[in-house]
């Protein structure tokens, strides 16, 4: 049986580490990916992303535009929505604490996100408890869902709405130690259960029919290492069924379900380089469609939004990666991260 007391305490911020640094983990290079107008009828990329500016399309994003970044203290991100085009920023939060990686319900009424803001600290990310809220989409109404010593991050709406999976570093009495997993809770905080063994588990993403999650290991194929690679599972809600997805000597990082469950998306480390990929629910077939960290896809899978490796900006493109525009104009000395679209 693996040391799992002694592994685990190897890897204290792994993930924590992967969700707040994507975008400065690799190089980034020129997308040559995006595919030119053809001659068949299809939409040419001037015109998609005519389509992006018009539709009732609205991103979250976390950001220090307002709240700076400090010596030692961390950076205090707040959070924002805008529309598709860039246009209509409007401020959410206004916290001493960050705020940080927001993601919207499926029918766009509620934002879950990550928060140091209990016990009260006294700027960023270095000052009170990472814990698990929600609020309207608007700001208001603003609700704590979890209350544990550990850090609760990476949340992920269930398709109805009624469930959200997040990452927690709780402690776990089994092995005496805090470890990383996925763990479930009903959309008001209450009845959180983990439903597999922890091994250095996160990015959990729905199923559209909501049986499934597919999600990314740290530790699963390779026990022994110290910060392995990540690859790309699949199993029931209930934690049975465990599929592996990827054989990869890079990182493979799970994303979004296709909303017709025939597809996942993922970003890796697999050319070199930061990739943005879509394969098929059983992983064969993978393909490559753009160049950038962070990516995420809307729920109905039209739109992705994404980091370029080195820039502080964030991008926009159609899901077969056409029509790349940059959507922030913010001085470099400000952070855009984790921008989560949502359209109906």
């Amino acid at each position: 049986m693996m040391k799992t007391k002694n592994f685990y305490q190897q890897l204290p911020v792994y993930f924590y580490f992967l969700l707040i640094t994507v975008n400065t983990l690799v190089g980034c290079k020129k997308n040559t990916d995006i595919s030119p107008a053809d001659s068949s009828g299809s939409l040419s990329d001037d015109a998609k992303t005519r389509a992006i500016s018009t539709s009732p399309l609205k991103i979250a994003f976390q950001s220090t535009r307002d709240g700076g970044c400090q010596p030692y203290k961390g950076c205090n991100f707040e959070i924002y929505t805008m529309n598709g085009d860039g246009s209509g920023v409007t401020r959410l939060t206004n916290n001493p604490a960050s705020d940080e990686i927001p993601v919207w319900s499926p029918d766009g009424t509620r934002i879950v996100f990550s928060s140091f803001r209990d016990p009260a600290g006294s700027f960023g990310t270095q000052s009170g408890n990472r814990d698990i809220y929600v609020m309207n989409a608007d700001g208001s109404n603003v609700k704590r869902l979890t209350n544990d010593p550990g850090l609760d991050i990476g949340a992920s709406w269930s398709p109805d709405g009624s469930k959200i999976a997040f990452i927690s570093d709780r402690y776990v009495a089994a092995y005496g130690t805090r470890v990383y997993g996925i763990y479930i809770m009903n959309a008001d905080g209450s009845n959180v259960v983990m439903p597999t063994r922890p091994f250095w588990d996160g990015g959990a993403a729905w199923s559209p029919d909501g049986k499934k999650i597919a999600f990314s290991s740290a530790a699963r194929h390779s026990e022994e290492q110290v910060y392995p690679h990540t690859e790309i599972y699949v199993m029931n809600v209930d934690g049975s069924g465990i599929t592996r997805l990827t054989t990869n000597g890079a990182s493979d990082d799970v994303v979004s379900w296709s909303p017709d469950g025939k597809q996942i998306g993922f970003y890796s480390s697999r050319d070199g380089d930061q990739g943005i990929f879509v394969m098929n629910a059983d992983g064969s077939s993978p393909k490559r469609i753009g160049t950038g960290s962070g990516p995420r896809w809307t729920y109905n899978w039209k739109y992705i939004t994404f980091q370029k490796a080195g820039d502080s900006q964030l991008y926009i493109m159609n899901a077969d990666g056409s029509g790349v525009r940059r959507i922030t104009n913010d001085p470099e000395n400000f952070y855009n991260q984790f921008a989560f679209p949502w359209a109906p």
